[in-house]
């Protein structure tokens, strides 16, 4: 008797064990982070001219800064295809913190570009880029980690200048000097400058109301933007800007044209 009970509880034992053992284990869920990226137009001017970029750029500052964005562009007739494939990383990474980005040259033509992003081998971001001779604007669904940052760039044309007048470090904001009334001078003097139209473009903005604003722009600094009437009205600005300077050495100058060149004292 006590035999047969023993061969029972291992029997039950057994079943146990083996049912144990047939049971599928618990799923480890691994959790994919989608690397996200933001997407604006910009313009570089130089000598040789202008061109038009479109920029991706990760959405947040990266701790290293010699990672590098591996993206392709195509273009064929009037589709654009960009492929995201991601950031990669080098073994060794240089510490610092800055946007991991790529620069890429859109068509000098002027028209409605459509454009694919292309993310993990999907097509999941679609829209179109319309460039003309004064703008160029991007309607873009949010979509699949591709967020547009800008959506319209006005384009800095060749008889455009901007820049801005200051008072000289050592001269406080409670001097006696009067920055605006030099600015009122050199406006009085370049009679037939118009005022840049309103808009956002790549070096500087134009409120409605017709203030510039320069990036990173000096405390007590006075930005001007002006749109030339003539091809000589470049050298006009110069000797204009030196005339109004030549008695206040405690007033610094810098303006940039359309087409890349600078002048300051």
């Amino acid at each position: 008797m006590e035999n047969t009970t023993i061969l029972k509880l291992l029997f039950i034992s057994l079943l146990a064990f083996c049912s144990c053992e047939s049971t599928d284990p618990d799923p480890i869920e691994v959790i994919s982070v989608d690397q996200e990226f933001e997407v604006f137009p910009i313009q570089k001017l130089s000598i040789e001219g202008s061109q038009v970029f479109l920029n991706v750029r990760s959405i947040e500052p990266d701790s290293c800064i010699n990672a590098v964005l591996d993206a392709n562009y195509q273009e064929v007739d009037n589709s654009i295809t960009l492929e995201l494939n991601g950031i990669m990383y080098p073994e060794m990474c240089i510490e610092g913190y800055e946007y991991i980005q790529k620069e890429f040259v859109l068509p000098p033509k002027e028209g409605v570009y459509s454009i694919d992003f292309v993310k993990n081998g999907f097509n999941n971001t679609s829209g179109y880029i319309e460039i003309s001779d004064e703008k160029v604007e991007l309607d873009i669904e949010n979509l699949g980690g591709v967020f547009v940052l800008a959506s319209s760039l006005s384009l800095i044309q060749e008889n455009y200048a901007w820049g801005f007048l200051a008072l000289r470090n050592g001269v406080g904001p409670n001097s006696n000097f009067n920055l605006e009334e030099v600015v009122s001078e050199l406006q009085s003097i370049l009679r037939g400058f118009e005022n840049v139209p309103e808009g956002t473009y790549s070096y500087f903005s134009v409120d409605e109301d017709g203030s510039v604003i320069l990036p990173d722009q000096k405390e007590g600094a006075i930005p001007l933007a002006f749109d030339m009437p003539n091809p000589d009205s470049w050298e006009d600005l110069k000797r204009a800007l030196e005339f109004v300077t030549e008695s206040r050495n405690e007033v610094f100058f810098a303006f940039t044209n359309g087409q890349g060149e600078n002048h300051h004292n």
